[in-house]
């Protein structure tokens, strides 16, 4: 049978590598594992440190492409450092890919409440169409972060709720923040 790839990522253990990280942080390329290209519509996540005031430093821990079989991930980077609370312990300040992912997957929830047409189900529907429509508003609504265009630190960009609103509904979206 032909050689097969295994990837390793240990947590904090053995050598550093050359660069001086451990296994488990070097992630300078091909560190996004190929499950990040499932079909139907599935976003891979990059981690954005949430304490970095300009909010635009990628996480040294966040995966980065090419994916073993070529492809630029991840799709969209997302702030991670989030309260969390209930079942599993987690830290009062969760960080990590984990953590950033809720955040497009509540943008996704937000922008079908948008458009719930989008949804699966009603006659004529064609679920492929609607997950593409869906996908393409979150990673065309990024700010573009990096080096110009799709890269393989950011992927498209920053998640922006307010312009993938405005570019799946054509309005500009009206947003209030409030700090807590």
């Amino acid at each position: 049978s032909p050689p097969k790839t295994f990837d390793m990522f240990v947590v904090r253990g053995g050598s550093p590598c050359p660069n001086g990280s451990f296994f488990n942080y070097n992630t300078i390329a091909s560190s996004v594992p190929a499950q990040s290209d499932a079909g139907g519509g599935v976003v891979s996540v990059g981690a954005i440190n949430a304490s970095d005031p300009s909010v635009d430093d990628i996480e040294p821990f966040s995966s980065h492409g090419l994916t073993n079989n070529g492809e630029i991930k991840p799709d969209v980077a997302a702030v991670d450092g989030v309260s969390v609370t209930g079942f599993g312990g987690f830290p009062s300040t969760f960080i990590g890919t984990s953590a950033a992912a809720p955040h497009v997957a509540g943008l996704a929830a937000l922008l079908l409440d948008l458009r719930p047409e989008l949804m699966s189900g009603e006659p004529g529907d064609d679920p492929a169409v609607d997950r593409a429509t869906l996908r393409s508003a979150i990673v065309d609504g990024t700010v573009d972060l990096g080096i110009s265009g799709v890269d393989n630190t950011f992927g498209h960009g920053r998640a922006n709720g307010p312009a993938s609103a405005a570019l799946l509904d054509g309005f500009a979206a009206e947003i209030t923040v409030t700090e807590r």
